[in-house]
């Protein structure tokens, strides 16, 4: 797995935490315009990619489970 995949995830993370959900997703997608499907668009899309981190190291790696606590 490639470190630059878990960093931007970690990215999206924490703007989300910093901005808010609204203003990660507005800037995720490069748009001004933003309603609840493309913010539960965007949460779906992290949330596969922290899936996909588990499949790839496995359910019990470290990096994994800190991503899914978040």
């Amino acid at each position: 797995m490639d470190r630059k995949y878990i960093r931007n995830i970690r990215a999206m993370l924490h703007d989300i935490k910093v901005n808010g959900i609204e203003k990660a997703t507005m800037k995720h997608f490069k748009t001004l315009l933003v309603d609840d499907q493309l913010v539960n668009t965007f949460v779906l899309k992290i949330k596969g990619k922290i899936d996909f981190v588990g499949q790839v190291r496995g359910k019990e790696d470290p990096i994994y489970n800190s991503l899914r606590q978040i």
